[in-house]
């Protein structure tokens, strides 16, 4: 079962900052995907870009390690390949750009800071108010619930 925090305000002033959701912008504006066909989390493990025996992805230098459980905004679902493939006259992408980051299960929507548990997300908006999201999607705004970092109490 996935830990979560319970965060409580006695301050009013102290609470979550108020954003107007309809600053926010939109899930196609920050790359929101559906869940995998398979329901897995997103992760480089299940991108068509990672190479499975030498640890790598098509995107990144060749001499990036890359952790199957790693995920960053380039991800596309489907079965790695064996090893990376390169692209004659394509520069490497830094991981920085890319935004890899480590996981421990993978990213998915319900294990974000933004998630709220009617399924809305707190970081995206849809004809201005909190968008929808499946469990399971994900987004380039993603950060994961960690212990150090117990999520929004939406």
């Amino acid at each position: 079962m996935q830990k979560r925090h319970l965060q409580i305000w006695v301050d009013e002033e102290e609470g979550p900052p108020q954003v107007d959701p309809a600053d926010l912008p939109t899930p196609d504006e920050v790359l929101y995907q559906a869940p995998n066909s398979d329901t897995t989390r997103k992760a480089c493990g299940n991108c068509i870009m990672f190479g499975t025996k030498d640890r790598s992805c098509t995107i990144h230098a060749s001499e990036v390690d890359i952790d199957p459980l790693q995920i960053c905004g380039y991800y596309v679902f489907g079965p790695p390949m064996e090893t990376r493939m390169d692209h004659p006259g394509m520069d490497p992408v830094t991981p920085d750009l890319s935004g890899l980051m480590e996981t421990t299960i993978g990213a998915s929507c319900d294990i974000c800071v933004h998630y709220s548990f009617d399924e809305t997300c707190h970081a995206v908006q849809q004809d201005g108010r909190y968008s929808k999201v499946d469990p399971l999607g994900c987004c380039t705004r993603w950060y994961p619930v960690e212990e150090d970092n117990p999520g929004n109490p939406y």
